[in-house]
């Protein structure tokens, strides 16, 4: 966020949504592990594909308007991941979003 006027751009929130990428596709066997302890041990690869799938809808997309790129984002995130944390994740994007 700027600190002068407290505004956020949809810049800021790229950002943010590909830090989050990088660190989930960096640890992504280790949160598969984690998941193998207590699930069914597909977390980590569910969080990747979709960490892949958002990363890939921040380059591409022209959209300006953060209400409508977080709700685009959810989208992907619901199409790439096809679990409960998929479902998760995408829901919260999109209500965000709106």
């Amino acid at each position: 966020m700027d600190t002068q006027n407290n505004s956020l751009s949809i810049d800021h929130v790229k950002a943010a949504i590909l830090r989050a990428c990088k660190d989930i596709e960096a640890n992504h066997d280790y949160l598969t592990q984690l998941d193998q302890a207590i699930g069914d041990g597909d977390l980590g690869i569910t969080m990747k594909k979709i960490a892949v799938a958002l990363s890939e809808y921040v380059a591409a997309t022209k959209v300006e308007d953060i209400g409508q790129f977080l709700i685009g984002a959810g989208l992907v995130a619901n199409r790439a991941g096809s679990s409960s944390f998929g479902t998760l994740t995408s829901t919260a994007l999109m209500w965000a979003g709106m």
